[in-house]
């Protein structure tokens, strides 16, 4: 894979907004994130999309974006959005404009942007609907990358197959071969994979949670010796989130 693909690769993964549930002391609430399209909402916001057309309520559709809920036993994990989605149509969640943040939560959101960005591809989520104009030209890229994966052998074809297996681009949606391949391109020395897969692991995503496996795997996203400039430019995105992280899992 040439460097510009690489390089695309690795802007792809942090292409979208999404956001990890978490709570502050002092709020009772826990602010969550919801990434996955509900097709209800096409009823009351019709496409093209614009804020001025959105007459959407909780109650109408799981609108993506921030709500307030009420604390979790057991606490959501970062991919059960369809647990979130009842939730909200239940009502036990409100719409959070930024506006209704507070400043924790408001510099937090915008302190761990990238970080968030990552997580939400390994969530599986979208942002809206698959682009029905694309499917062709998605499945074409879907076999050529399988192709590069697992004929050639390449550690970047498996690491862009592990998010297109996410996400379901371009094929059925598998977390399982996703979780493989992700620890396929980590095993092979790419930042991003051992980041992917250390963060997999200290969430819980598709994974149970494994606190020790998730710093081991971390630590080897920081102490990594990138050679290609793509490596190195991955690696200077995760080293915030993994420090950030491994913080998170080793509380002072």
């Amino acid at each position: 894979m040439d460097m510009h693909r690489i390089t695309k690769t690795v802007f792809f993964i942090s292409g979208i907004c999404i956001f990890q549930s978490f709570a502050w002391a002092d709020e009772p609430m826990g602010l969550y994130m919801n990434g996955q399209w509900d097709p209800a909402c096409s009823k009351c916001w019709p496409s093209p999309r614009t804020d001025k057309n959105n007459h959407c309520k909780p109650a109408d559709c799981a609108l993506q974006g921030y709500y307030h809920c009420k604390m979790q036993n057991p606490p959501l994990a970062i991919d059960d959005d369809p647990r979130l989605v009842s939730l909200i149509k239940s009502g036990e969640c409100t719409y959070a404009p930024r506006e209704a943040m507070n400043s924790g939560e408001a510099a937090y959101v915008d302190s761990m942007k990238v970080c968030t960005n990552v997580l939400d591809k390994m969530a599986g989520r979208f942002n809206f609907p698959p682009d029905q104009e694309n499917v062709s030209r998605q499945k074409i890229d879907f076999y050529v990358t399988n192709f590069k994966a697992y004929v050639l052998g390449s550690a970047y074809a498996q690491l862009k197959l592990a998010i297109d297996y996410d996400i379901g681009m371009g094929t059925q949606q598998n977390r399982s071969k996703a979780n493989d391949l992700y620890n396929k391109a980590a095993m092979s020395g790419i930042p991003f994979a051992q980041y992917a897969v250390g963060a997999r692991y200290a969430y819980g995503i598709s994974v149970p949670q494994n606190k020790t496996l998730a710093i081991k795997w971390l630590n080897k996203a920081l102490n990594n010796k990138p050679v290609t400039e793509a490596d190195k430019k991955a690696q200077a995105i995760v080293a915030p989130c993994a420090i950030k992280l491994i913080e998170h899992l080793t509380p002072t």
